[in-house]
């Protein structure tokens, strides 16, 4: 045996140094050569799984992962791989065994802990998420990323005072950089008046971040002087008139603002400073309106005595696969007689606006013409409804206190909450969800329904 792993080594050795020059086939070469010498070594499959992992070669990795484990099975760096490889490739069942198994064995094993935590988070588990997460921050209590996802469990289950404190920890991750990407050497605003003083709130995040807490922005002001409001070019024309802004400044990612102020504060930060909780949620009025030339645009290019309904069924950012659906899903509903349906599809997904345009009642994608939000606003102003997956129309919509359905899948955003079909974010919000992850036909049968009603009322 121990000469078996002598002459092992060489290979090992070289398959090492091949996967840290990223040379995946070479690397899985010596390594293979390794088993013809010593067929039973563990840490030569474990190595020869990274190197199918980083392939995307997922069969290949598995079967090396479980080989490992096999040879192994007290070694809990293997137990520990083989976990995360199936949750990272979405097999979530079969990750949550294995981390189970593990934590069995070794109880503080803090990565596995934060692991599952976000396993139950994403099947929508928020009570076991909460437990470990808690059990990773009372073994490391500044793990950033674990207070940042407690903090998504508790806006989620609507304990908003716990938080937005625990939100604060955004800033601390590694992912920091696209949260924001920008620092500053002025205090940041703790929420006291500040009169004759000019303040910087930042924008951060998507753009329906952006647009969902823009109503905290008038409160600000009521606190004193002089309020600069940083957002992304493309929402600048929407809100240039917008109450509480006194500067508008475009957002430039590779360089900080060059305009003085005395205080910053974060945009998301707001809610927390004005210690918001479900039920004190400033959303009693539309708070973003189009402008009027656009929406007398658009009146006349849409003029029709039947009902319009805008229709977005893709996001543009990894994480919205989840969330996104196929143009494919939305054609039973335009085939409802009596409905004008138009596409607000951009980016990748508006190239599946092609399933739809054979059916009887699908108008024509309108992705193509919008140049930035104020034109999404403006055909919304002129729409019945607006029926789309968790993305920023969604929020655009209800911003404008416009009738919007939002179909939601099966492990929501925190802001949904876990049950409702209202929003108290968007009193104009219906809200679709589905029962069950990656199926989207219980809450498109709810809004085929609905949406007949419609027609018949």
């Amino acid at each position: 045996m121990i000469n078996q792993k002598v002459k092992a080594a060489p290979w090992i050795e070289s398959g090492n140094h091949f996967l840290s020059e990223e040379k995946w086939p070479e690397a899985v070469h010596c390594l293979y050569q390794s088993l013809k010498v010593d067929p039973d070594n563990a840490d030569a499959y474990a190595l020869i799984a990274q190197a199918y992992s980083q392939q995307n070669l997922p069969e290949q990795a598995q079967s090396s992962y479980q080989k490992a484990h096999e040879l192994a099975p007290d070694n809990h760096n293997y137990l520990y791989n083989l976990a995360l490889f199936f949750q990272k490739i979405g097999l979530l069942p079969q990750a949550e065994v294995y981390y189970l198994k593990l934590l069995s064995k070794q109880p503080e094993h803090t990565d596995a802990m934060a692991n599952l935590g976000r396993l139950y988070q994403d099947t929508n588990r928020p009570e076991l998420a909460l437990h470990y997460y808690e059990q990773d921050i009372r073994l490391r209590p500044d793990d950033p990323d674990s207070h940042f996802n407690l903090a998504f469990i508790h806006l989620l289950t609507g304990n908003y005072e716990a938080g937005w404190r625990e939100y604060e920890w955004r800033f601390q991750r590694s992912a920091a950089k696209r949260t924001y990407p920008h620092s500053y050497e002025q205090p940041r605003w703790n929420g006291e008046p500040f009169s004759g003083q000019t303040l910087l709130i930042h924008g951060e995040q998507g753009f329906g971040d952006n647009l969902q807490f823009l109503r905290y922005l008038p409160l600000v002001k009521k606190s004193g002087g002089r309020v600069l409001f940083e957002v992304p070019k493309l929402l600048a024309p929407l809100i240039k008139d917008y109450p509480g802004i006194d500067q508008l400044l475009n957002f430039n990612p590779s360089r900080a603002t060059q305009a003085s102020f005395d205080f910053f504060i974060p945009l998301l930060n707001l809610p927390g400073i004005f210690k918001t909780l479900p039920t004190t949620i400033p959303a009693s009025e539309p708070h973003v309106t189009a402008p009027p030339q656009l929406c007398e645009k658009w009146q006349k290019h849409l003029a029709s005595p039947r009902h319009k309904v805008g229709l977005v069924w893709g996001g543009h950012t990894l994480p919205d696969h989840l969330r996104s659906c196929s143009a494919k899903t939305f054609r039973p509903l335009c085939e409802i007689d009596g409905i004008d349906f138009y596409g607000l599809q951009t980016g990748e997904p508006a190239k599946e606006s092609k399933i739809l345009e054979t059916t009887t009642g699908f108008r024509t994608n309108l992705g193509n013409e919008l140049i930035n939000f104020a034109d999404t606003a403006a055909i919304i102003s002129q729409l019945d409804l607006t029926i789309t997956i968790d993305t920023a129309t969604a929020h655009l919509a209800g911003a404008m206190g416009r009738p919007v359905w939002v179909l939601l899948p099966f492990a929501p955003d925190w802001r949904w909450f876990l049950s409702r079909s209202d929003s108290p974010w968007y009193p104009t919000m219906r809200l679709f969800r589905q029962s069950e992850a990656k199926n989207w036909q219980q809450p498109l049968d709810e809004i085929k329904e609905k949406l007949c009603n419609l027609t018949t009322s």
